[in-house]
């Protein structure tokens, strides 16, 4: 899941140019949200996420597009999930706001980015994510 703080919680319902709102009866929002009973009446997919050091953060779920070139010049559109809009976030997520921007959710999931990107009918075999600024690079192979 890609995380972009956005507005303040008093602001929740989110419309964007670029995403389309995800509504709760989406098969991604019920995985992410689980047992949880979803709300007849909601327009948007609420999430809530927990990381390892109990930092947390809540928002609303978009739907958006992904574009990719490929390494031969190929280029290829992918429509993905995507935390759109966090609303409120607590712990560690506070301390350092620019360095949570933009965090990729790389685990088995089936909401994740690589689980997202692999269920679509798409020539992509891996994609290699190049962060300059921490000089990092994460590999995804599908």
């Amino acid at each position: 899941m890609l995380h972009v703080p956005a507005v303040p919680r008093d602001r929740i319902h989110y419309i964007s140019l670029q995403g389309k709102i995800v509504p709760p009866r989406d098969l991604l929002c019920q995985e992410l949200q689980g047992n949880q009973k979803s709300c007849e009446s909601c327009l948007q997919c609420d999430y809530e996420i927990e990381y390892a050091d109990r930092s947390s953060s809540m928002g609303v779920l978009a739907r958006d597009e992904m574009h990719l070139i490929a390494t031969n010049g190929d280029r290829e559109k992918l429509s993905f999930v995507l935390g759109m809009c966090a609303y409120d976030q607590q712990g560690q997520l506070l301390a350092s706001p620019a360095k949570t921007d933009g965090i990729l959710g790389l685990s088995s999931a089936k909401i994740s980015l690589p689980s997202q990107l692999a269920s679509q009918e798409s020539s992509l075999m891996s994609l290699v994510i190049v962060l300059p600024a921490s000089r990092m690079v994460v590999a995804i192979c599908f």
